[in-house]
């Protein structure tokens, strides 16, 4: 016994259409941000393109702070991602380093 599918019809799932934020909207995002955790780590999605399970896992040492550029550990993705190196602005570093130097006595 054959089983006819011919007459079956499937719906193709269609991609989602992408939003983009425009720099106005980015920017009044950041300046709404009231905590300077989540400032910081809103300016680093925008500037870097890092994704939030990037963000969260850096380390300090993975900041070459000289440089500014970041080594991001198996990026894009959760499962054996590839890692890369991604460049950082020169303004978003001094206030990063501002931000851990905040923290880090908040901690002593």
């Amino acid at each position: 016994f054959k089983f006819d599918f011919s007459e079956i019809k499937v719906k193709t799932p269609r991609p989602k259409q992408q939003i983009f934020l425009t720099r106005s909207e980015v920017q009044q995002l950041i300046e709404r941000t009231k905590s300077k955790k989540y400032k910081i780590i809103t300016r680093f999605m925008y500037d870097t393109g890092l994704r939030i399970h990037e963000i969260i896992a850096l380390l300090k040492d993975d900041v070459n702070w000289k440089s500014g550029i970041i080594y991001v550990h198996k990026g894009k993705g959760f499962n054996g991602g590839k890692s890369r190196i991604v460049k950082i602005s020169k303004e978003l570093l001094e206030d990063l380093k501002e931000f851990i130097r905040e923290s880090e006595k908040q901690w002593h």
